[in-house]
């Protein structure tokens, strides 16, 4: 009966060892490569973030690149290209107009536009980037409209976004427009 209970153990043993070596071992190493990836994205975001603050937006712009060939799929790396596009124009313009007028501000805005659909796809449920969307928009003199439209979504989702708007530079063009002064004061919450 002893030798049956450790037969039995030790074959127990060794396929559960077996088992671990075959397929679990496959599952973790993948959980574990992900982590890595996601820790130098990570790491790459802040060192963006970084360029951005120090106003070396080539440098930002070559880092969020390396990013996206990690994963161009990563919300967050597309939102931050699109941000470092728009520096880029607000450069190329002059400073920080209520407008876009020059040809090379122009086209860099518009590829900003193209990066922020896309982080809208890619991080669904946040309103931030549909908010950013707003102000490209009203930067290349879209029709006051779809801007308000635009911004009434990302208030939806981020009703915090009405405090920001009411001082943005970005949306100057609108300041003294009705329907965008009640937009931003549409629902805030009232104190007692």
């Amino acid at each position: 009966g002893l030798a049956i209970v450790l037969f039995y153990f030790a074959i127990g043993f060794l396929g559960g060892y077996v088992w671990t070596r075959l397929y679990f071992y496959k599952d973790l190493r993948g959980t574990v490569e992900d982590l890595q990836r996601e820790n130098t994205l990570l790491d790459l975001m802040f060192l963006a973030e970084a360029y951005i603050k120090e106003g070396k937006l080539d440098k930002a712009l070559e880092t969020v690149n390396e990013a996206l060939k990690i994963d161009s799929r990563d919300g967050r790396a597309v939102l931050t290209k699109a941000r470092i596009l728009k520096r880029q124009a607000m450069e190329a313009e002059g400073g920080e107009p209520a407008k876009v007028d020059k040809p090379e501000a122009k086209k860099l805005m518009l590829k900003a536009l193209d990066c922020i659909n896309q982080a809208i796809v890619l991080l669904p449920g946040y309103g931030e980037p549909i908010y950013n969307k707003a102000c490209y928009q009203a930067l290349l003199g879209f029709d006051k409209t779809e801007v308000l439209g635009t911004l009434k979504n990302a208030f939806q989702l981020n009703p915090g976004l009405r405090k920001i708007a009411n001082e943005d530079g970005d949306l100057a063009s609108l300041k003294q427009d009705v329907d965008f002064n009640s937009l931003v004061k549409m629902d805030e919450p009232t104190q007692a």
